[in-house]
C-alpha cells in the first residue's frame, strides 16, 4: 500500500463505526480520517474528534450537532462541524476520501 488512505466514517459512534476506529487507530501511517458522522451521539464524537482529528463532522440530530459545534469552535484548527442528513451527505462526499465506510443503522447510510 503507498500512502496514507483518506478515509470518511459514518456512524463513527455504533458498534461497527468503533470498531473501524480501533483497527484504523492502529495503523496511523496507512489510515487518516477525514471525517466522522454520527446520528445523536454528540459526546462519544466529540471524543473521537479530539483522538482523530478529522476535517469534518456530521451529527445529525441538530441539539447534537449544535452541541459539537459550540465546544468544538474553542479549539485550535477546528473541523468544520454540520448537521442534519445533508451535513451527512457533504462529508460522504468529500473530495479528499478515498474511502466512504458507511456503519449507519437502516436505510440512513444509503443517502
Amino acid at each position: 500500500m503507498t500512502g496514507r488512505k483518506h478515509i470518511v466514517l459514518l456512524g463513527s459512534t455504533g458498534s461497527i463505526g468503533k470498531s473501524a476506529l480501533d483497527v484504523i487507530g492502529r495503523h496511523p501511517r496507512r489510515f487518516r480520517i477525514e471525517a466522522l458522522a454520527a446520528n445523536r451521539n454528540a459526546r462519544l464524537i466529540l471524543a473521537q474528534t479530539r483522538k482523530y482529528k478529522p476535517a469534518r463532522v456530521a451529527l445529525a440530530e441538530p441539539a447534537a450537532y449544535r452541541f459539537v459545534r459550540d465546544r468544538v469552535r474553542r479549539w485550535k484548527n477546528p473541523p468544520r462541524v454540520e448537521g442534519g442528513m445533508e451535513g451527512i451527505r457533504r462529508a460522504a462526499v468529500m473530495p479528499a476520501a478515498d474511502l466512504v465506510l458507511s456503519a449507519m443503522a437502516g436505510s440512513a447510510g444509503l443517502l
